[in-house]
This record gives C-alpha cells, structure tokens and sequence, in this order.
C-alpha cells in the first residue's frame, strides 16, 4: 500500500459473495477516487482484486450506511476508512 492511498473496507452479499467466495475484503484505492472506480476495480479486477461482474442498475450500494442515490451515486467520493457494502436489491412480496 502506498502510504497516500485510502483503504476501503468492502461488504459484498448476496451476488458479489458468489461471485468473489468472500463477503469482507479491503481494497486500496487513489485519493479522490469514486464509488464508481471502486465497481470499475471490482469489475476489472484490477492489482489482483475481486473480479465481480453484474451492473449497478441491480445493486444497492451503501457508503457508510447511506445509499448513493442519496449520494452522489457513482460519483459520490470515498475517504480513508469508508465502508462500503454492496448487494443485489430485492424486489417482490
């Protein structure tokens, strides 16, 4: 890790545990990085990362424990430390 990169804590449940055979990991990202590079890290899998592939049209992604689309949606910035958790939303009844 680069002593000015941030660290991500990630959650995946639901697709992204399938697809990744985990539910925590930790990625390093640049500062200034977005919600939206951290899915393009994932989908890539770049430096050795999760390679997860789905679209975030069927996600619900949380930074922080807050939605993005209360956000910024996939610009919405990440800091050093944020937490962020991604699942497939549910739909039905």
């Amino acid at each position: 890790m680069d002593m000015e990169d941030m660290e991500i804590h990630l959650r995946l449940f639901g697709l992204g545990e399938q697809a990744a055979e985990r539910t925590e990991s930790t990625m390093h990202l640049r500062p200034g990085d977005t919600v939206g590079a951290l899915m393009e890290a994932l989908r890539t899998g770049e430096d050795g990362y999760l390679s997860v592939h789905f679209t975030e049209d069927r996600l619900l992604i949380m930074v922080n424990g807050r939605s993005v689309h209360l956000l910024q949606g996939l610009d919405t910035p990440l800091a050093d430390g944020d937490r962020v958790t991604i699942m497939p939303k549910a739909f039905g009844g």
